[in-house]
Parts: structure tokens; sequence; C-alpha cells
């Protein structure tokens, strides 16, 4: 009886860890630094920071949630003034793609879960306005 409530206690607390998919959820990647990227599959919206990039200002990219499975989520980042990227979140490998041209682009590696960014509060702020 102790070994199971053991187990169950320990199986509790590992689901509670790993983020739902129907609650937003931040990733902490790098490439010339460090990104940040917020996904919120209920709305439909992400957000990319930009906070560790070497020799750049905190920037901030939106983009909308296309599609979510078990393994990836697939969005769009929009940039003002450019064409919108699509993009392929691999939760298991912890890698970001770009998904133009002829093959898949890595462009963010290491993604692995952080804390909750608040960014997501300043969704409607971010260029291009909507």
């Amino acid at each position: 009886m102790r070994g199971r409530c053991l187990i169950l206690g320990l199986l509790l607390t590992i689901s509670l860890s790993l983020p739902s998919s129907a609650a937003p959820f931040s990733v902490r990647c790098e490439r010339d630094g460090y990104y940040l990227l917020t996904f919120d599959d209920a709305t439909g919206r992400f957000v990319s920071e930009s906070p560790g990039r070497a020799g750049e200002w905190n920037r901030a990219y939106k983009g909308r949630i296309s599609s979510v499975s078990d393994d990836e989520i697939r969005f769009v980042t929009l940039v003002q003034g450019g064409a919108p990227a699509n993009m392929v979140f691999h939760r298991k490998q912890g890698t970001v793609d770009t998904l133009g041209g002829n093959e898949p682009q890595t462009v963010f590696v290491k993604c692995a879960a952080t804390a909750l960014r608040p960014i997501l509060s300043q969704y409607d702020r971010i260029p291009p306005l909507e």
C-alpha cells in the first residue's frame, strides 16, 4: 500500500511539473544568447522575447498558434513590415525550426521549461498592431 502511494505521489509530482497543453507556458531557448518563448494554446497566442541576445536590446515578437499536438506546436511569428515566419516547436527535442524554403532550419536549441513569463498580458501592444 505504501509503495502505491509513493508511486502515485511521484506521478502526480511529475505531471504537475510538466506544462499542460491547455495552460500557458514558457520555454527558454538558446541561440546567440537566449530567447524566451511563451505559448497560450487556449487563446492561440505566442510571444518571443530576446532579452539575452548578444548586442541587442530586448525585443518582443508576437504570433499565432496554428496547431498543437503532444509532439509539436506550429505557429506563425508576425514581424512589423516583414513576411510572417512559419515555425514549429518540437517539444521532445527542445528545438524550434522555421518551415520556409526547401527544408526546415533549426533556429533555437536547448529549449527547456522555465517560469511563465508575464509578456502575454502585453500581447495587444506588441507590433504589428491588429
